[in-house]
């Protein structure tokens, strides 16, 4: 409605839509489409040839890198230039630009810095989720076998953002209660349970195998038991027979993923495997790594365009993202809740940032105001 009443107004209007490449980074496509020029660029403009320059200079290369992109397909070339660079700012900048301009060029660059450097992982994960290449995903799925958990959850949630049905992150939905997921089987194990955004376990490596002897109820109808010399649990459910309490038992592999899926066999659901996760974590009973709501985060671009003016090195960056409480710094850019997964994602207070300046020759901060000129 609000489109053919400006039409019938004769008000000039301007319609987009979002690009593919953008769909899990709306606030880039934002900063980039405020930079397309409105008069043609061509390629042996001044303008394009600055840009060019400033590309290779690790204070100026984001800024750089984004107006480059905004100036479409012809920038790749400059853009593969940066890649050769020492400066990891300018391999930054140069491999994310081409991602969203639908070269894989920078791939493994992305990888690399992602596991690098904590303050650009975010950023790099979310740009190889974004192009539908099958180079990206293959860099994604050696990610989640590396040891840093941020990292490997990080690269989990880019992959399944990018495509739930790849091989390497297909899961099943459990009792319509949460989602279970056994991925990097040649990984070291580790078991993640995500609770604030998506109910959802994930298991790392081919077991994550359980020490007895434990014994311990799960809320009023479950309890896991294990001796210490048999390889196996006894998962026990009381259920109404009746009228009359009885025990209904089976038994399994005393492996985190074997209990998980008797648990759901007998009706248990994501509260009962949560509660399992904690206290045999408490017992002392599990062999692998356990970590919950591991997701990387990261600084903004904007705040990473100021630190590259005065840190070409971006450890400042990094030693920013590793003392930041969680409030402190921006979520991943996939990292949102689908309808898929059927969970109210939790309120959170964004960290603010700089307003976009109207003014099309600068990116971040708002408008400066112009003095006004003084009176003769």
């Amino acid at each position: 409605n609000k489109l053919a009443e400006a039409k019938v107004q004769g008000k000039p209007l301007v319609v987009s839509h979002v690009p593919p490449a953008y769909r899990l980074n709306h606030g880039r496509f934002l900063l980039v489409a405020r930079q397309v020029p409105l008069n043609p660029v061509t390629p042996d403009s001044p303008y394009r040839k600055q840009l060019e320059n400033e590309l290779l200079r690790p204070e100026m290369a984001i800024t750089a890198a984004l107006k480059l992109e905004a100036l479409g397909p012809d920038s790749r070339q400059p853009l593969r230039v940066g890649l050769q660079s020492e400066s990891p700012w300018v391999r930054f900048a140069s491999a994310e630009a081409l991602a969203y301009l639908g070269h894989s060029d920078g791939a493994r660059d992305l990888a690399e810095l992602a596991e690098k450097h904590p303050s650009l992982r975010s950023h790099c994960l979310t740009a190889l989720a974004s192009l539908d290449d099958a180079i990206c995903l293959d860099q994604l799925a050696e990610l989640m076998k590396r040891p840093d958990p941020q990292l490997r959850y990080g690269a989990f949630v880019a992959l399944r953002s990018a495509s739930e049905a790849h091989e390497a992150v297909r899961g099943v939905r459990v009792n319509d209660s949460f989602w279970l997921h056994h991925v990097a089987a040649d990984s070291p194990p580790m078991v993640h349970v995500c609770t604030d955004r998506r109910a959802e376990v994930v298991l790392f490596g081919s077991l994550q195998p359980l020490k007895g002897p434990f014994s311990f109820p799960l809320g009023q109808d479950f309890t896991v038991a294990a001796k210490g010399d048999e390889p196996r649990v006894t998962v026990t459910k009381i259920a109404i027979k009746d009228g009359e309490p009885v025990p209904v038992s089976k038994q399994c592999l005393a492996d985190v993923g074997a209990v998980v899926k008797t648990l759901a066999e007998l009706g248990g659901t994501f509260t009962e495997v949560v509660e399992f996760v904690r206290r045999a974590e408490t017992a002392d009973a599990l062999a692998a790594a356990v970590q919950y709501d591991a997701r990387p985060r990261g600084l903004s671009v904007q705040q990473l365009a100021q630190i590259a003016g005065s840190d070409p090195s971006i450890e400042r960056a990094d030693l920013e993202v590793a003392r930041a409480g969680q409030a402190d710094v921006v979520p991943a850019s996939y990292d949102l809740p689908t309808e898929a997964d059927r969970v109210k994602a939790q309120p959170t207070t964004p960290a603010p940032e700089p307003a976009l300046n109207r003014d099309p020759g600068r990116l971040f901060g708002s408008k400066r105001d112009v003095a006004p000129s003084a009176e003769k």
